[in-house]
């Protein structure tokens, strides 16, 4: 049988097991060590954007739902025939 993982606690997991302090990832990512904090903790989600720059410095790639391949929002706000 296959465990499914929610997406953040997989992201908390890489964060655990990147050997870098909390304080370090978060000044290397422009996230505030507070934040990053109550991520760690499930009190709160990330952007994003803090998600793709967190996933940049880990080495790992978000392939984001909102996004085509070409990196372009898939968004229709605003959007008018």
């Amino acid at each position: 049988m296959v465990r499914k993982v929610a997406f953040f606690d997989q992201v908390r997991r890489h964060i655990a097991d990147c050997g870098m302090s909390q304080y370090r990832l978060g000044k290397e990512c422009g996230i505030a060590a507070s934040t990053l904090s109550r991520f760690m903790r499930g009190e709160r989600t990330l952007s994003p954007d803090a998600l793709e720059r967190i996933a940049a410095r880990l080495g790992l790639k978000v392939i984001r739902a909102d996004r085509d391949k070409g990196g372009r929002s898939t968004s229709r706000k605003g959007w008018r025939p």
